[in-house]
């Protein structure tokens, strides 16, 4: 049994907050939760929360399981929960690498809080902690660190970087890698409707776009836009993997791409991440991914579909390492030609 099944299989969960980036409709976030979801469902708990984002949004993302939602716009009811609650679990993700923000500071301080002022039971759950972190990640992975009372990492460089925070830190890998054990008969009807969007009648690239700081998403889609023009005889998929408004402008290329080009079909994120990730199982012969973020390359792999090894952060090299890839692909680096060399070997049927 792995660290995270024995950890979720074993460990009481009643009257805890489930915490993580739940509700922004992120494919990955979204799918470690519903994972973790299905995981723990044979327990049958009855008093556990989950604090999400949108809360008028969960029923497109997720299954019902009937636990509590707890709103996190809404600051005061984030915060009576964590007050009132047995124990917090932080359910997965690289919260503490380049995509560190005020508010992963503000949770990892609340966490510090709840552990030594509240006395709560703090639980990092599949987490991620890498030094591409600025001085405002390490000092919230310091406070998170101090604060949790089990820490079970998914690579080698997280494991590295919080045991120098806290001596109870076990390594496992990705929580989104329990989702190989998810019936698929659940999450049929959620295929179906992907399908609808986007057939898959033969090869088929899968493409996603990602909204990265800095100017490494507009090289990066320049480079995709302009591969796309270039294979108007391929069918194409585009996704975004994350909800048009967090991301319009990478909303608006999808557009333009679906209305320029009759053989590309666009992806909505607004559908439960399981059906996603089921969708992409069912048709692994027929497609290839071209992909930077971390859960749409696992998703693959589990899948046994083909993918272009991007690096865009250290959490993706680490992942890279994991499935024993030698090669990547730094995001900086990707041009026009290392997509083509990709899609001619994937739609000759070569080796990819």
């Amino acid at each position: 049994m792995s660290v995270l099944s024995y950890f979720f299989d074993e460990t009481d969960l009643e009257h805890s907050f489930l915490v993580g980036y739940y509700g922004g409709g992120n494919y990955g976030d979204e799918l470690l939760l519903e994972v973790i979801l299905n995981v723990i469902e044979p327990k049958h708990y009855k008093g556990l929360s989950i604090a999400y984002q949108n809360p008028q949004t969960y029923e497109q993302y997720h299954h019902s399981f009937g636990h509590k939602l707890v709103d996190m716009s809404k600051p005061w009811q984030f915060v009576r929960k964590l007050i009132t609650s047995r124990s917090i679990v932080i359910g997965g993700g690289g919260l503490w690498g380049m995509d560190t923000n005020l508010k992963t500071f503000g949770l990892s301080a609340l966490l510090w809080m709840s552990r030594y002022l509240l006395f709560k039971k703090v639980y990092l759950v599949g987490v991620g902690y890498y030094g591409s972190a600025g001085r405002l990640g390490h000092i919230s992975a310091w406070l998170a660190g101090k604060a949790a009372t089990t820490i079970i990492v998914r690579d080698e460089e997280s494991a590295q970087q919080f045991s120098s925070i806290n001596a109870n830190v076990q390594q496992d890998r990705d929580v989104a890698w329990l989702a190989a054990s998810i019936p698929a008969e659940a999450y049929q009807k959620e295929v179906e409707q992907i399908e609808k969007i986007a057939p898959v009648t033969s090869k088929s690239l899968f493409i996603a776009l990602r909204h990265f700081r800095g100017q490494q998403a507009e090289e990066y889609h320049k480079q995709i836009g302009n591969f796309i023009e270039s294979n108007q005889d391929k069918p194409i998929i585009v996704a975004l993997l994350q909800r048009a408004e967090t991301y319009p402008e990478g909303q608006r290329l999808l557009q333009s791409w679906r209305q320029l080009y009759p053989n590309v079909h666009v992806l909505e994120a607004t559908v439960n991440p399981m059906g996603v990730y089921l969708f992409m199982q069912k048709h692994q012969h027929q497609l290839a991914l071209i992909a930077p973020q971390f859960h749409a390359i696992i998703t693959a792999h589990m899948n046994q579909i083909p993918f272009l090894p991007i690096v865009y952060d250290n959490k993706v090299s680490q992942l890279l390492t994991q499935l024993k890839l030698r090669a990547s692909l730094p995001i900086e680096n990707l041009r026009q030609t290392e997509l083509q060399q990709f899609a001619d070997a994937f739609y000759a049927g070569s080796t990819v």
